[in-house]
């Protein structure tokens, strides 16, 4: 798939995140209170206008318990390893049907991706000195 979009990133790294993704939305995204005839997960692949790969899952279940913990490798290890490999993950309900969307972002060869997940910061001296005397704390008001 993605190469046929002739897509410039990691290609094995977007099938790798791609395979991840939906063995996720296999093992959580399919309520098992679904009859089986009804059950589906739809993966989809695009590339948007500034060369970013989206590879959706979308799955019947509407609800994602902990999906921050989840995206920290806290609940499961599926999506902190598709974060690991250099994708933004992201979720979003879906307005026409039952269920959800898992969004992967990864950025093509010649962008540099920032990470998923951040661990919150402290500033630097430089950084400090740069927001003023008011926020020697490292807070801006």
């Amino acid at each position: 798939m993605v190469t046929v979009l002739r897509w410039s990133g990691d290609v094995q790294t977007a099938v790798e995140v791609a395979g991840r993704l939906v063995d996720n939305g296999v093992r959580h995204g399919v309520p098992s209170t679904t009859p089986s005839v009804e059950r589906q997960l739809a993966l989809s692949v695009a590339i948007d206008e500034a060369g970013v790969l989206l590879i959706d899952v979308a799955d019947l279940d509407p609800a994602f318990p902990c999906f921050e913990a989840a995206a920290r490798g806290e609940k499961g290890r599926g999506l902190w390893e598709v974060a690991s490999l250099g994708a933004r993950v992201t979720w979003f309900l879906h307005h026409e049907r039952t269920g959800k969307t898992v969004r992967v972002t990864l950025a093509p060869s010649s962008q540099t991706s920032s990470p998923a997940i951040s661990e919150p910061r402290s500033p630097t001296a430089s950084q400090r000195a740069e927001e003023g005397p008011d926020s020697a704390s490292g807070r801006r008001q």
